[in-house]
């Protein structure tokens, strides 16, 4: 889903993004002071449409996930998730840091952000942003459910929210997120 070269050359300005927001969201954001958005879905349908694949990964998730459980890490391989590519983040769980690692950052999401976070730590993104990704990580984890955040994005300069799926899982004797990261752009 990278951007189209003919729409590269637009920018969409800070300032009019609330009104450039998709029909799904207009009524659901009032402004750009409300830049994030939480959900979760095991308690609830999502109160927006998300994107394609977003939805589809939370569809996958909650069939593999009991309820008050973590997801088997087993669930998630490679072939599983193949309808993903490019928009997955698996993240490791460093609760003696009390923050997360990132063991992949999605090819597609990398190259829309304009950055790859591979091999680093969330609590290293020194923003609102990087705080609230790791509280809802942290959330998503030790309560044992599969969190939905929109947020509008700070840094892409073509995308105007990002969808996020985050589902915990185990990994041996290990914890994980697994996160679905969809972009909508801003046209």
């Amino acid at each position: 889903m990278r951007i189209p070269t003919w729409l590269r050359s637009k920018r969409v300005s800070t300032q009019t993004r609330s009104e450039k927001l998709p029909p799904s969201l207009i009524d659901h954001v009032a402004s750009d002071a409300e830049r994030f958005r939480v959900h979760y879905p095991e308690e609830g349908p999502v109160p927006i449409s998300l994107p394609d694949g977003a939805a589809s990964f939370l569809a996958y998730c909650q069939a593999v996930k009991t309820v008050g459980e973590v997801a088997l890490r087993e669930k998630f391989d490679m072939f599983m998730l193949r309808p993903w590519y490019g928009y997955l983040m698996i993240l490791d769980y460093l609760p003696e840091e009390g923050d997360f690692r990132y063991r992949l950052y999605g090819s597609e999401i990398a190259a829309n952000a304009g950055f790859d976070m591979t091999g680093k730590q969330v609590g290293q993104v020194k923003s609102d942003t990087g705080a609230f990704f790791l509280r809802t990580y942290l959330d998503a984890v030790t309560r044992k459910r599969i969190v939905y955040t929109a947020n509008l994005s700070e840094r892409a300069q073509y995308v105007l929210w990002w969808h996020r799926i985050i589902c915990p899982v185990r990994r041996g004797n290990g914890l994980q997120v697994i996160a679905c990261n969809y972009p909508v752009f801003a046209l």
